[in-house]
């Protein structure tokens, strides 16, 4: 008889523990609606996934249902060639160099290209681009750079934007001056003229011709996690921005926001055992967990240093807002100790 009783028990608990269960997973899926940079949503309130063809998606516990109901993922082939990956695994997506996916951890959809990478663009069609846009969205932002010894004010070309130090035209040379020097006409808020992607789920954000997602909003280009951008104007849900002299809308959640006032950082140069010249290259990585490449720079590359905590700087390097290892740091004052 207490054995039965005992049984009993476990079997009211397992009961109890699959309902407990059933009520997470309800809680977790009620969370809200989320649209994602290609027009999809994400409503997981009802559990489905709309993506911008139209198609409905179920999300399971197991994954994301197709037509015949099978869990596991499904493939939608997007306006532009590229093919999206719809999971509701709870990892990040990496694309080895022989072209398969391996899912790790923290990302919900991935684009995978589909056919041959289209070659760069040509110097005219880059002009032609940014004319179309100025066109569209009115013209470049005018910027213009307040010189600290003089007090004079010109205007000036920029070459990148940095939260610390950008990279500027003055009397024809590139010149590294602080971003705190530098106005453009903006209409945002003081904390938020300045503005880095942060995209981790895609690793980038869509730059549009105008706000939305619809489908006939142009896109005009990807910008990687981690860019700076100055801000014209902002929005609850999409922000105007000057990318490199091109205007557009990105979504505004997509975006870390910055008053130009930095001044507290160090100046510095990518190095390798102390040394700023040589043939070695540094890798700089996104702030994010994804730790996404952006790209290698040479020995003597400036960089401004905001913080060094055990191995990471976070930094700023090339019109990046980053981080890199900080072995491969070499402050200015050590340079001028050293001598």
């Amino acid at each position: 008889m207490k054995l039965m009783k005992n049984g009993w028990k476990t079997l009211l608990l397992l009961i109890l523990c699959a309902c407990l269960c059933v009520l997470l997973y309800t809680a977790a899926l009620a969370s809200g609606v989320e649209t994602d940079e290609d027009g999809g949503i994400w409503d997981y309130g009802k559990g489905t996934y709309t993506d911008p063809t139209g198609k409905v998606h179920t999300i399971t516990p197991g994954g994301v249902q197709d037509d015949n109901n099978s869990p596991g993922s499904s493939t939608v082939k997007n306006d532009d060639g590229s093919m999206t990956v719809v999971t509701n695994d709870q990892d990040p997506v990496k694309k080895n160099e022989d072209g398969s996916i391996t899912v790790d951890s923290g990302q919900i959809q991935i684009d995978v290209e589909d056919g041959p990478t289209r070659a760069p663009l040509t110097g005219e069609e880059w002009d032609a681009l940014l004319q179309s846009v100025a066109a569209r969205n009115g013209s470049e932002t005018p910027t213009f750079w307040t010189d600290p010894a003089t007090g004079n004010t010109v205007q000036v070309e920029v070459k990148y934007m940095g939260i610390g130090r950008s990279m500027v035209v003055v009397d024809g040379k590139n010149t590294l001056v602080n971003t705190v020097e530098l106005t453009w006409q903006t209409e945002a808020p003081e904390d938020k003229v300045l503005a880095a992607v942060d995209a981790p789920k895609l690793g980038y954000a869509w730059l549009r011709k105008a706000p939305g997602n619809d489908k006939k909003n142009a896109k005009i280009r990807q910008i990687r996690t981690g860019t700076v951008l100055r801000v014209i104007n902002t929005g609850k849900n999409w922000t105007l921005v000057d990318c490199e002299g091109l205007r557009g809308y990105v979504q505004t959640s997509s975006l870390e926001f910055f008053m130009n006032d930095h001044t507290d950082f160090d100046t510095g140069y990518v190095s390798v055992k102390g040394r700023i010249t040589g043939r070695d290259t540094v890798h700089a990585r996104s702030r994010d967990k994804g730790c996404r490449d952006l790209g290698e720079y040479k020995l003597g590359t400036p960089i401004t240093v905001f913080d060094i905590i055990d191995e990471w700087a976070e930094v700023d390097i090339c019109g990046w807002h980053c981080r890199i290892l900080s072995k491969y740091v070499t402050l200015e004052k050590e340079l001028t100790a050293k001598e």
